[in-house]
């Protein structure tokens, strides 16, 4: 797993925005900041998701067919922790793990570079909620220089 420096900016600013509300505004703002940072860098942002996740897994499905270095990010307003992994899918249709990011915090990223064209599969996972949160709102973005 290789942290990317635009989420590692992040960090701190996103966890000075989160407000003790269940509004999806810190939510928008943080992504807005990484989809800003990520274009100065003369990255390319190819797919952008906003939802509710509860402590149940949230999937997501790309089909990728560019096989330079992608950089996906989720973070998240009322999670204590966010898990993000990364599955391709097989000639099988099975799918198998390309990366994951399980560190302890409300965001999580990976960069990772497609082997070939394929569909993949994006995994966020809240293992825990703030307390008196039932849902928390979750950002994922996908760039690639």
């Amino acid at each position: 797993m290789k942290k990317n420096l635009i989420w590692g900016l992040l960090i701190v600013q996103f966890s000075l925005a989160a407000q003790p509300v269940q509004s999806i505004q810190p939510t928008l703002s943080s992504i807005t900041e990484v989809v800003v940072l990520a274009e100065n860098k003369n990255f390319n942002v190819i797919f952008l998701e906003f939802g509710l996740m509860t402590t149940a897994p949230v999937s997501v499905l790309i089909s990728l067919k560019d096989l330079t270095m992608h950089n996906v990010g989720v973070l998240t307003d009322h999670a204590e922790d966010v898990d993000l992994e990364v599955y391709k899918q097989l000639s099988d249709s099975t799918f198998a793990l390309v990366d994951l990011d399980r560190t302890i915090q409300p965001i999580a990223s990976v960069e990772f570079s497609p082997t070939e064209p394929a569909l993949y599969k994006f995994v966020l996972k809240c293992p825990k909620l703030k307390p008196t949160f039932d849902f928390s709102h979750y950002g994922l973005i996908l760039y690639r220089k």
